[in-house]
């Protein structure tokens, strides 16, 4: 799973020797991209021991986007509705947070953010179930800015005078010692647009998380395979073929065709969804011109590239280039705490 939080707070307290206590990581410094499910629990469960709950959890709701990763961020800046961004907040926390189930319930007239979690984990499940409701919280008040009064936020942590800290930067209705951690607002508000919402940037955003869910969810044979496609995408900036990846691998074109139709996908579709993600990554390079991106892809022409660009994102590379230079302000400001802890 990806180090999302333990990666910044790691950062942040500079790589204490304490932080692989327990685990099977050997290595010094900063934390690997990835880790086991068992290391990144033991990792968040040292953090807590050593430097302090309060502590760690006021620095990451004050940080805000820079604790959510570049995916999240993106969906929540340019989700079209209230709904589609919690939605999207509820999708990449079952990616990345595999302590945590989350769901949408509806309850009487209320839409709730709902957190269960998938082992009886104590403290830990406590605060990695605050820090994704701070993400909703979030999302909430960049479409909500006067009436956060409606907002009802439900925690496990007892109230005491430590979490009191904590609570001031929730300009909501909070239920400490609840028997459950959900966030809810009133239905009426999911249909609320986004006032700073980019149509293209939130076709990307749902490109990405697709992706991080195929990328979690699939076959370890599968995904071998696909790590092979972006490999050669990457190191000989040409598209691969089928006959070739299974040549390499020993087994004949039906074989590996069976195999992808028995995950639901197919040789094609993965080339073209790794296309996708890299054109996703390179056209925000400002250091490479189109053509460059374009043979970077394997593209043999302009004409090409800028079709499959279109289908994959709804406008020109040029166009998509212009807009992601004139929203990219408009995300980091739309989530910047005030010192109440509402989004400016």
């Amino acid at each position: 799973m990806p180090t999302t939080t333990a990666m910044h707070l790691g950062s942040w307290l500079g790589w204490p020797s304490w932080l692989r206590d327990d685990t099977s990581l050997t290595c010094s410094g900063p934390l690997p991209s990835h880790v086991s499910t068992a290391d990144d629990l033991i990792i968040i469960a040292n953090i807590l021991h050593h430097a302090g709950e309060t502590a760690i959890l006021e620095r990451l709701i004050e940080d805000g986007p820079q604790t959510v990763g570049p995916i999240a961020a993106l969906a929540f800046a340019h989700a079209p509705t209230l709904g589609s961004g919690l939605q999207s907040l509820v999708r990449l926390i079952n990616v990345n947070e595999p302590h945590l189930r989350a769901s949408i319930t509806v309850q009487g007239e209320r839409h709730a953010v709902a957190l269960e979690p998938t082992a009886p984990l104590g403290r830990v499940t406590n605060f990695i179930a605050l820090i994704s409701m701070a993400s909703a919280y979030r999302l909430i008040a960049a479409t909500s800015f006067d009436a956060l009064d409606e907002v009802e936020l439900h925690s496990t942590y007892v109230d005491d005078n430590d979490m009191a800290k904590i609570w001031r930067h929730f300009r909501c209705r909070v239920r400490a010692g609840a028997s459950t951690n959900r966030l809810s607002v009133p239905s009426s508000w999911c249909a609320r647009s986004h006032p700073q919402s980019d149509q293209n940037l939130w076709a990307l955003a749902s490109a990405q998380i697709a992706d991080a869910e195929r990328t979690r969810f699939a076959d370890t044979v599968v995904l071998e395979y696909r790590h092979k496609v972006a490999q050669i995408l990457a190191e000989q900036r040409r598209v691969p073929l089928l006959k070739q990846i299974a040549a390499e691998s020993g087994i004949s074109v039906r074989t590996i065709s069976r195999l992808f139709a028995s995950h639901g996908t197919g040789f094609h579709a993965m080339v073209d969804q790794e296309r996708r993600l890299r054109a996703a990554t390179l056209i925000n390079d400002p250091s490479l011109g189109l053509p460059e991106i374009a043979v970077a892809l394997g593209f043999s022409d302009m004409s090409s590239f800028g079709r499959s660009f279109r289908q994959w994102f709804g406008s020109s590379p040029g166009k998509f280039r212009r807009a992601g230079k004139q929203a990219s302000g408009l995300c980091e400001r739309d989530f910047q705490y005030n010192s109440q802890g509402a989004n400016r």
